[in-house]
């Protein structure tokens, strides 16, 4: 199966002039070696939601937002048997402690996302490595984008 790294466009563009994915610690992790997350979710990655505050209250903003908001949205994806699998390894890889483990799942959880489908890895993953999809609205659904 696929595992996807989500993102939105204006991240596209910082992987793009990197030439890879870089693995990093997201500000909730409170882990020793940052990690590079995926999901085997063949629509979108709940918890790569992005938040925004109107009114002066913060709230998820949904897909369609989020493509209204950021241009687009990517997905980067490889085989998931190059990435680290379940709670089990993916805690071990990163070094992430019981207690940051049990908000991320509260949080996760919060925003309608399932970690059983997350995976992991720790190395830079070059671009010519993985499929690269956008999604520029929701009728259409994922196209190649290069």
């Amino acid at each position: 199966m696929i595992a996807w790294h989500y993102t939105t466009a204006q991240c596209f563009r910082g992987i793009e002039e990197t030439g890879g994915l870089l693995p990093s610690a997201p500000h909730m992790l409170d882990a020793e070696k940052p990690l590079l997350w995926f999901s085997v979710n063949q629509h979108w990655e709940q918890s790569a939601r992005r938040g925004w505050t109107e009114n002066g209250k913060r709230r998820l903003l949904s897909l369609e937002e989020m493509i209204l908001h950021f241009g687009a949205l990517y997905r980067f994806g490889m085989h998931e048997l190059r990435t680290a699998i379940g709670e089990r390894q993916i805690r071990r890889l990163g070094r992430i402690r019981p207690g940051t483990w049990d908000q991320m799942i509260k949080n996760a959880l919060a925003m309608g996302s399932d970690p059983n489908e997350w995976r992991a890895c720790s190395a830079f993953v070059p671009i010519g490595y993985v499929q690269v999809q956008v999604l520029k609205n929701l009728q259409t659904g994922w196209e190649p984008a290069r």
